[in-house]
């Protein structure tokens, strides 16, 4: 949809003058309308929401949600779910309406598009198999991220992880904690969200143990080990936490701090010497 709002501008005359002088402007607001959903598809009997959101250029100004009508086509262009009004709900991030467009009526697989007025949203996958392959697609980046053996870059980095600091008789000394993943887009390595994905991964393999594959051994490389990948990337998580656990009455919680931010490396050739948080990455 996009709609144009129309400028105004107001002139009066000025007595004694013979030209005219601007006392009001309405500013413009260019609304444009995009529709999102799911990328990877739609169960065939599953519930089918997308989201369509109102972006407007400014912030001046009340945004009214007026109702939206949307229809459903296949990709000739047949309707398949015809239109529905649905009433505008608040705003999100960068949309200020946002909709919430139900289409579970469209229960045969196929590609189809999401049209409203002039908007059409990207094409619409419903397949009973939407999801195969899902799983092991979000491990290929765990093994991306990981720290000592890293089989994206087939080399080694952060050996020499990590030094104790702030400990009452331990401050200085190393000891060994390489492993685990970077978190995000740095190097820093943190425990609680290390936990938090390994977690996640033995739960999946718990409630579905046959959405994961085996084509990847233990230390990341392609070939199967007779391991499914995600006990395999869970057990690299375990080994690093346990290294961050050495004993009953220590606990290590981070390795680096902010200052990884202060230049961009790639792994293998970061280096650092200087000590942070609980322990630091002192390496060569």
């Amino acid at each position: 949809m996009p709609v144009r709002l129309r400028t105004t501008l107001t002139l009066v005359p000025i007595v004694g003058l013979t030209t005219f002088m601007p006392v009001s402007i309405r500013r413009t607001f260019v609304r444009t309308l995009v529709i999102r959903l799911n990328q990877l598809g739609y169960l065939p009997g599953a519930p089918k929401t997308a989201v369509a959101c109102v972006i407007a250029d400014s912030s001046h100004g009340p945004v009214v949600a007026a109702p939206l009508t949307f229809d459903v086509r296949d990709t000739a262009g047949h309707v398949v779910q015809t239109a529905c009004t649905v009433q505008g709900a608040a705003p999100f991030g960068p949309c200020v309406a946002t909709y919430r467009l139900n289409f579970s009526s469209v229960r045969t697989p196929g590609r189809y598009r999401i049209v409203s007025g002039d908007t059409q949203s990207p094409v619409v996958r419903i397949d009973a198999r939407a999801y195969a392959g899902a799983a092991d697609t979000l491990l290929y980046y765990m093994r991306q991220q990981r720290s000592g053996y890293n089989p994206t870059l087939r080399d080694s980095v952060h050996t020499r992880d990590g030094i104790i600091v702030d400990h009452p008789t331990r401050s200085g000394e190393f000891i060994d904690v390489s492993g685990g993943w970077a978190d995000a887009a740095d190097y820093l390595q943190y425990v609680t969200t290390s936990a938090t994905a390994t977690y996640v991964m033995l739960k999946a393999r718990l409630d579905f143990p046959r959405a994961f594959a085996d084509g990847f051994a233990a230390n990341g490389l392609a070939g199967p080990n007779g391991t499914d990948d995600a006990l395999d990337e869970a057990r690299h998580g375990l080994e690093w936490l346990l290294r961050m656990f050495p004993d009953d009455s220590t606990m290590f919680n981070q390795l680096a701090d902010d200052r990884d931010h202060t230049y961009f490396d790639l792994p293998t050739t970061d280096s650092a010497d200087w000590m942070g948080a609980d322990t630091a990455r002192h390496y060569e």
